[in-house]
């Protein structure tokens, strides 16, 4: 059943991905989308479906040498976000407090010397193109930072507003599937 579900996933990725070179920005005057066009056109098959990724790797460093053996017993992908990066080329990363990522309370220094780092690996990279960094921030009693974060109200405090204009104003979180994990 997994590995259906992998062909299946990993189809439509070729699928897309090879739609992507036919794919024509739109036009604008002063060449904006010139960038983006001769960044797509430059990328490799491999490049343009890593791109689509965001994963999750354990480590407080981009080589943490401590995580090494349960990154890949746990199939990351590589012992460190630094080979993930460097063979599959991700487009973004999640942090977690479960694979040491982040810590409760954040560790800001740290947090930011492994977004750096991780960032510092991805411009390395022959396409150059940044990762996009997030967290498991989804509010309410999950809220990985706090201080000096902003902290935004959870769904069940914007409920008992009972206001539809202050929910509206709320920034949007992706909701986690209730699907158990493969």
């Amino acid at each position: 059943m997994k590995n259906r579900h992998l062909l299946s996933a990993l189809s439509m990725l070729l699928v897309l991905a090879l739609i992507f070179p036919v794919y024509t920005f739109a036009d604008s005057e002063d060449g904006k989308n010139d960038f983006v066009r001769n960044k797509m056109n430059d990328m490799t098959l491999e490049e343009k479906i890593g791109q689509l990724f965001v994963v999750h790797v354990y480590g407080k460093t981009p080589t943490d040498p401590d995580y090494e053996q349960t990154n890949l017993d746990n199939d990351r992908g590589g012992k460190n976000f630094k080979e993930v990066i460097e063979n599959y080329h991700v487009g973004g990363v999640i942090y977690f407090n479960w694979t040491d990522n982040i810590g409760m309370p954040v560790d800001t220094e740290q947090v930011n010397a492994l977004s750096n780092g991780l960032q510092d690996i991805a411009m390395d990279q022959r396409s150059e193109i940044p990762l996009f960094i997030s967290t498991d921030q989804e509010g309410g009693i999950v809220q990985r930072v706090t201080s000096p974060g902003t902290v935004f109200p959870g769904n069940m405090a914007l409920g008992a507003t009972r206001s539809e204009e202050m929910a509206a104003d709320q920034p949007v979180f992706w909701v986690r599937s209730k699907e158990p994990r493969y």
